[in-house]
């Protein structure tokens, strides 16, 4: 099975190094072609348009810098515990503050895309997307989107693990019952906002687009 994504990788200085992979994973470890014997049989990944890494069932181009290293971690993490490549990349700390503070009228970023509502019923999670400036939709930004929801049911698998992660690790305000968290990609910005009290949606998933402007913008929700 193939799968492509994006990992920010922290670059000490407030942003983040985004490293876009590719990645072939086998259903059982493999100790031949396996990297460190594991189900990553082929592995793709670049910064800025330049292959920084490339593995295919044997080493061609290992790690050439520490971002790159940090992420083929991730991944081989991932592959053990699906809900460790977003819980290792999202932040506590607001690196688009500027973008979330720009609004059309009182109510949205005049770069958000849309949200996706989200809750829990003990058994999945159901949702609802709300397009705000619909205009701003790529192939590529709503693919990013989708991918990250997925991924977010993966590394929350209920509300136990909502409340645990508000409770412990969240950028947290005066309602205890609230916490965010942040991730910027490669072509959105997202603001994860998770909720635990009771008879309440559980997430609240902003997606705002990188490539509109941070100010200006019709919107139309």
């Amino acid at each position: 099975m193939w799968k492509e994504g994006s990992i920010a990788i922290p670059d000490g200085k407030g942003g983040h190094i985004i490293c876009h992979y590719w990645i072939k994973v086998y259903q059982k470890p493999s100790k031949k072609y396996g990297i460190d014997g594991g189900r990553i049989s082929k592995l793709t990944i670049k910064v800025n348009g330049k292959t920084t890494a490339n593995y295919d069932r044997g080493w061609d181009i290992k790690p050439t810098d520490e971002a790159t290293e940090m992420a083929l971690q991730v991944l081989l993490l991932a592959e053990k515990d699906p809900g460790t490549l977003l819980r290792q990349q999202l932040s506590t700390v607001c690196s688009f503050r500027d973008a979330l503070d720009a609004r059309d009228g009182d109510r949205y970023p005049a770069s958000e895309l849309c949200y996706i509502r989200a809750y829990h019923d003990g058994e999945q999670w159901n949702n609802t997307v709300f397009p705000v400036n619909w205009d701003l939709r790529t192939d590529e930004l709503i693919k990013e989107a989708d991918n990250l929801y997925q991924a977010f049911q993966r590394a929350f698998p209920d509300r136990k693990a909502v409340r645990n992660y508000v409770e412990h690790e969240a950028e947290r305000g005066d309602d205890s019952t609230e916490g965010n968290a942040y991730l910027e990609l490669e072509h959105g910005r997202y603001w994860l906002r998770m909720i635990t009290r009771k008879g309440d949606y559980n997430l609240y998933l902003h997606v705002l687009s990188k490539a509109a402007p941070v100010e200006g913008g019709d919107g139309n929700d």
